[in-house]
Parts: structure tokens; C-alpha cells; sequence
């Protein structure tokens, strides 16, 4: 990647200020395709049974538990794509 460009995935558009945001559209962002962005909104709801422990917990048992439930949500994603 020659550099970052940020962009603000479409179910959060209209959560944003009008002004000036259309540069940050995916619809003009070059090798987005036809994305929503939400990809990364969607698996949250994997971390919601755990939310209220993690947020008792030291950064490191934080880091940790986050880390395995997610590992464990893409585990289940990956074994899920049909051929």
C-alpha cells in the first residue's frame, strides 16, 4: 500500500456530518468494489456475551479474552464458506 485512506462504511453515512463528507464515500474510493464496509460492525455481536466481563478485566485479560473470542468468530466464518 503506497497509502491510507479512510472511508466511512455506508450504514454509518448518514451518522456523520453532511458537510464535506463525500470524499470519504466507498462509492469513489479506487478498489473498494461495491462494499458496504460494515465487514468488521458485523462480527461484534460475537463479543456481546462477553462485553460486561471484558470490561471488569486488566488490559491484558481484556487483550486476551477479545482476542479468543474473535480468533474463534473468524475460525467459525472461515469453516462456514462454502466452495
Amino acid at each position: 500500500f503506497k497509502e491510507l485512506r479512510y472511508a466511512i462504511g455506508k450504514l454509518h453515512w448518514h451518522g456523520h456530518k453532511q458537510e464535506g463528507h463525500s470524499r470519504f464515500s466507498l462509492n469513489y474510493l479506487p478498489g473498494s468494489n461495491r462494499t458496504d464496509g460494515e465487514g468488521v460492525e458485523r462480527r461484534w455481536w460475537d463479543v456481546q456475551p462477553i462485553a460486561n466481563s471484558a470490561k471488569m478485566m486488566g488490559p491484558g485479560g481484556r487483550e486476551a479474552i477479545l482476542n479468543d473470542v474473535w480468533s474463534f468468530a473468524n475460525w467459525l466464518k472461515t469453516i462456514g464458506i462454502r466452495e
